[in-house]
């Protein structure tokens, strides 16, 4: 039966305090690669939407501009 001797190879980890840092620093890498990708993206959408809103503005400035000639 390997059940048991698998459970028993899992609780010794679990018990001994030396593996511990091993599974919180393969969660804080995930979690920070995560915001970077995250941040990353942000800051594409804003800079997207900046140059949108600019291009917007400029129509509408050169729109008012040849109404009025």
């Amino acid at each position: 039966m390997a059940w048991p001797a698998a459970r028993h190879n899992m609780n010794r980890y679990i018990v001994q305090r030396g593996f511990w840092p091993v599974p919180l620093v393969l969660w804080t890498a995930l979690v920070l690669a995560s915001l970077a990708w995250n941040w990353s993206a942000m800051d594409r959408r804003v800079q997207e939407l900046a140059a949108s809103q600019g291009r917007f503005t400029f129509r509408m400035i050169e729109s008012v501009r040849l109404c009025r000639r």
